[in-house]
Order: structure tokens, then sequence, then C-alpha cells
């Protein structure tokens, strides 16, 4: 007797020509902000640096407002880093899927769901879902490097109006 073979599931549809391009796109575009991700830890390093420097060299004329405003960055570049790592991974994942190297959505799912980086989904979202998502995870990453600098600026304007002695 020989052990009974499961049934073949239906290959799920590969991705079309047009949402390749569309992945593609998306792709080039995540790529493209990796410069606001160089940007904030720039600015989160500034923050660090300074957090530890402004004591020592400005001594008790530091306010509590700059070193709060200073922390507040560094804490931010926390959240900022979790952030551009979601956006580096989607940014190869849209690259192997307009390539080819994924071959389908459902595909993509599984493999997500075998790594336990994503509940398997009853159904396959749909690609549009996926790059209104990415977009949305854009939005909160520039907000997030907005307010490291405005929290930056904000910290160091009350050592730059300073009269010098």
């Amino acid at each position: 007797m020989t052990p009974a073979t499961p049934p073949l599931l239906p290959k799920p549809p590969a991705l079309s020509a047009d949402e390749r391009a569309q992945c593609a796109a998306l792709a080039a575009l995540l790529h493209a902000s990796r410069g606001l991700a160089h940007w904030a830890l720039t600015l989160g390093a500034i923050a660090l640096l300074l957090s530890l420097a402004m004591p020592v060299l400005a001594g008790p004329s530091i306010s509590a407002w700059q070193q709060y405003t200073l922390i507040l960055v560094v804490l931010l570049s926390i959240i900022e880093r979790y952030l551009a790592f979601r956006l580096h991974l989607d940014e190869r994942l849209f690259t192997h899927l307009a390539q080819g190297h994924i071959a389908s959505l459902t595909a993509l799912d599984e493999a997500l769901a075998r790594l336990r980086l994503r509940p398997r989904p009853g159904v396959t979202r749909p690609l549009d879902e996926r790059v209104a998502g990415t977009r949305r995870w854009m939005t909160r990453h520039a907000a997030v490097v907005g307010l490291q600098f405005l929290a930056l600026l904000a910290g160091l304007i009350p050592t730059l109006i300073r009269p010098w002695p």
C-alpha cells in the first residue's frame, strides 16, 4: 500500500506585469527614502553626543529643557530605527516581487508566516492594500524624523541665541 498523497492545491496566481511594475516603483521609492533614515540616524547621533557632552562643556548653564529635548531625540531614534528596518524589509520584499523571485502574494504570505513575522492570513491581501500599508509606514517614518529634527532644534535654539561671553 502506498501512502495517500495530499491533494494538490491550486497554484496561486502570479503577479501581472503591471503589478510587478507597481512593486518595482514602490521598491525604488523606498530605496530613495533611505536618505531620510540616514538623516535620522545622524540626528540621533548628534543628540546623543550633545546630551553627553553639553553638561560637561556648558556646565550648569544647560537647562532641563535642553536636556529633555536631547533625550527625546534619542528616544525617537529608537522608534525611527524600527520604522527604518521595517521599510528596508518592505523594500527588499517588493524588489523580489518585482523581479519574480517571489512568485505570488500567497507565497510571500506563507513565507512570512513560516518565519513568524506575520500571522497566516485567511485570505491573501491584494497588492494595492500592501502598497497603501507601506506608504502609511513611510508617512509614520517621515513624521518621526520630523519630530526628531524639531526636538533637536528646540534643544539647540537656546544655546544658539544665548549671548556669548
